[in-house]
């Protein structure tokens, strides 16, 4: 039977302590040398991006911080040949299919048995992508050529319309993006348009609709 290829060095990014001490003691319970890195926000994600070297990075999409589809842009500019593995407790309809279009190479919920996330790891970790069922869905109907609204939103404009569909203000939205309220305006008016909606209350109940929040 052919053995896996060791893994040396793999970084965890996720804001939870508790999360992190779980994963860890998966990947160390089949790979008991390998080094592992902890990153609770995304600035130490990029900090570390920077200064080490990884077999394969594990990171939550959602961390204190910049968005998390920015800090996967910033990854993949720093370390173009890292694999990236996204693991976070979103549905797969709300980030999966921008998540593997800007690299990641897969897409797995934070609920996962252990033996699926060790075998994703392993998977990424040989170049290849980790593809569930739920994202293939994603994907292929993404192939349809039948683009949602939603879909023409750029990565950020995306974010912003999640959060106006969770009932966030301006100045919130602002504070949790690290842009200015005057910029979230600006960009609802650009969602706005892109999606042939009028108001916040339509993007709330879209969002809603295409499962785009909880």
């Amino acid at each position: 039977m052919e053995q896996p290829a060791p893994i040396a060095c793999i970084l965890i990014a996720d804001d939870h302590a508790i999360v992190r001490k779980g994963l860890a003691e998966t990947v160390l319970e089949r790979y008991p040398r390998c080094h592992i890195t902890h990153a609770s926000n995304a600035d130490e994600l990029i900090g570390c991006i920077q200064t080490e070297i990884f077999d394969v990075a594990l990171m939550d999409i959602s961390m204190p911080g910049v968005t998390g589809l920015e800090a996967l842009k910033q990854v993949r500019m720093i370390r173009p040949q890292l694999p990236v593995l996204i693991l976070t407790a979103y549905p797969e309809s709300q980030y999966a299919e921008r998540a593997i279009r800007l690299g990641a190479m897969g897409y797995i919920n934070k609920s996962v048995a252990s033996d699926e996330l060790v075998e994703a790891i392993r998977t990424v970790k040989a170049g290849k992508k980790f593809i569930t069922k739920a994202v293939a869905m994603i994907l292929a109907e993404k192939d349809t050529g039948a683009d949602e609204p939603h879909t023409n939103l750029s990565d950020r404009e995306y974010e912003v319309m999640r959060l106006i569909a969770q009932g966030l203000s301006p100045k919130e939205i602002g504070e949790a993006l690290s842009i200015s309220p005057k910029t979230v305006n600006s960009m609802r008016d650009r969602i706005l348009e892109k999606m042939n909606l009028t108001s916040n209350a339509e993007i709330i109940r879209y969002a809603i609709q295409k499962k785009l929040v909880e």
